[in-house]
């Protein structure tokens, strides 16, 4: 008996077929096996074929119409796939073009390659991968990793694993290795070549670095005990915080928080490797107002929002702020997501407690349909332009297209000699 899976469609056929799913979670099959030009039942084989290769999830819709009893959602493996073959297709495309433009004028139609042109062509409102495990792996890895040398994570470390394990710090996927950092460390790039400004390492006391070896897996601990993810180390080393300081915050002062924080909190060696997901850390605070990267996504989605302009802020928004969101939004006719920070920010800031009661206050004279707020837990670093292309990567991977960025983005104060 062949398997469900081998009623695939062909490449080009299952493409369509998941975009239209994508597009039209609800519509009725007659209407999506019109928009693909093939009989229902050709449509219900190849339904139950994505279905069981794990590409969609269909579930029961409640409502009148018995033709429409159904709603289609591409799974993270389904959103990679149609992905990996939007690529072919396009490629194909561009190579019959390339063709039939040689044929008619002897010459080659230069257009830019695919690699240069898929990403830019790639949906924002598309589901980014996540680091975590499914829910029955994750409580088999919990009784694995109680046996395993454990790593009380500082605040901080917390708020980096979160949004390493929730895909706001994608693409990675752990912490920086040593040939990363010293890629993003030196020009803002990870040895690979991919654009990321602010090193992302998991620090440690140097006792706690000289009980571990290289391949050797670690538990990562919240500061209650609670395992929230394991690391397998592939690198170990003592960096030059003196340079990190230099070409990271432009100073080796002390006056600089993160810098401070960098000689004074951090421990002597870094640790790099990939990490396993568990589970996500426990917020008791303002739990309605956290959202994923995905679920900010499926959101937007949901709302039809294809533009949409993040504004970053730690401090509480005054009439100004409220003026400045309202005129970005309107030039680049975007919807509006105040995408305030509360995680670690500059000592002497208002509590995020305080601040995210002046955001839901002022958040009423906003038009309920075009805005909406949530809370990033996000360890500020105060490294001016490096952070403002930061907040902006991490702001993509939230599914926005645009970014407000201050006269002094995330500015670290004044230094040692009062300037």
């Amino acid at each position: 008996m062949s398997s469900p899976t081998a009623n695939l469609p062909e490449e080009d056929q299952l493409f369509l077929l998941l975009r239209q799913l994508d597009r039209a979670p609800e519509a009725s099959q007659r209407a999506t096996a019109e928009a693909l030009g093939i009989s229902l039942g050709r449509l219900n084989t190849y339904l139950r074929a994505v279905s069981a290769a794990g590409l969609i999830e269909i579930s029961d819709r409640a409502g009148p119409d018995r033709r429409q009893r159904y709603a289609y959602s591409l799974t993270l493996r389904g959103a990679a796939e149609k992905t990996r073959l939007a690529d072919r297709f396009l490629a194909r495309k561009f190579a019959e073009y390339d063709a039939l433009h040689a044929e008619l004028t002897g010459t080659s139609s230069e257009m830019v390659p695919l690699k240069h042109r898929t990403k830019l062509m790639q949906s924002n409102l598309a589901p980014i991968p996540e680091l975590y495990v499914s829910y029955d792996s994750a409580q088999k890895l919990k009784v694995e990793a109680a046996d395993l040398v454990s790593h009380d994570l500082n605040p901080r470390q917390i708020c980096d694993l979160e949004l390493l394990m929730n895909g706001g710090f994608n693409p990675l996927k752990g912490f920086l290795s040593e040939a990363d950092y010293d890629g993003v460390v030196e020009n803002m790039r990870t040895a690979d070549g991919t654009l990321w400004p602010i090193p992302i390492t998991l620090d440690v006391k140097e006792d706690f670095a000289a009980s571990v070896e290289i391949g050797q897996d670690i538990a990562l601990r919240d500061q209650e005990g609670v395992i929230l993810a394991t690391m397998t180390i592939t690198d170990k080393w003592k960096p030059n915080k003196a340079r990190e300081a230099e070409k990271v915050f432009g100073a080796d002062d002390s006056a600089h928080p993160a810098v401070n924080y960098l000689h004074n909190t951090a421990g002597d060696w870094y640790l790099g490797g990939p990490v396993t997901g568990i589970q996500q850390p426990v917020h008791y605070d303002f739990r309605a107002r956290r959202d994923t990267p995905n679920e900010l996504r499926a959101y937007f989605r949901k709302l039809g929002w294809r533009k949409v302009v993040a504004f970053q802020t730690r401090n509480p928004l005054h009439r100004a702020h409220q003026e400045l969101t309202f005129r970005a939004a309107k030039e680049a006719q975007a919807n509006l997501l105040i995408h305030p920070v509360v995680g670690m920010t500059k000592p002497g800031d208002v509590d995020h407690f305080t601040r995210v009661r002046c955001y839901e206050a002022v958040l009423d004279k906003y038009p309920q349909s075009t805005t909406t707020m949530s809370l990033l837990n996000l360890a500020m670093r105060m490294a001016g332009p490096r952070e403002a292309v930061w907040h902006g990567i991490i702001r993509k991977n939230h599914g926005c297209t645009h970014i407000i960025v201050g006269r002094d983005h995330a500015g670290p104060g004044k230094n040692s000699q009062g300037e």
